[in-house]
């Protein structure tokens, strides 16, 4: 008879445990650049809430849609480039000729941790892109996150949210 309310508050420890992991938000940060028309502009992707989380994360991917009057189509795999700490033995994507509707383009990204022991992917930069803008651009664009996919070392999706850049 004892044992039941030892038992019990057991359980309950344990799920407040992994429920209080699992309560951390990542977010992905699309950041903002100004150039002039014709040029260039650097972008950095940044990620943030991981080490508050408390929980080792393997993986982060998003997608970023912008708008074609403004930007010439990039080139995702050489004006993407993820930050040095994930070095070439982890695995990064960056996706191009991705579907989206008239008038906008996506981009993909996602880094994934491929080294023991996992959880490799930390609170810092992501990746930065270069885009070129058109020669005719003026006025100011949003650069959309959205597609946000973050996961734990156990394969667990955890909440995130994207900020858009400009």
């Amino acid at each position: 008879m004892r044992l039941l309310p030892v038992v019990s508050s057991t359980i309950v420890a344990l799920l407040v445990a992994a429920g209080s992991a699992a309560t951390g938000q990542v977010t992905i940060t699309i950041g903002g650049a100004t150039g002039p028309a014709g040029g260039a502009v650097s972008v950095p992707i940044t990620l943030s809430g991981i080490a508050a989380g408390g929980v080792a994360v393997n993986n982060a991917q998003l997608d970023i849609i912008f708008d074609t009057a403004f930007f010439e189509t990039p080139a995702p795999t050489t004006d993407c480039v993820p930050d040095p700490r994930f070095g070439s033995s982890n695995g990064f994507l960056a996706s191009e000729g991705l579907p989206t509707v008239s008038g906008v383009q996506r981009i993909r990204l996602s880094v994934i941790d491929n080294t023991e022991p996992l959880g490799g992917v930390t609170d810092g930069l992501m990746f930065t892109c270069t885009l070129h803008l058109k020669s005719t651009a003026t006025g100011t664009t949003t650069l959309t996150a959205t597609r946000l996919n973050v996961g734990d070392t156990s394969g667990n999706v955890l909440t995130s949210a994207g900020v858009n850049g400009t």
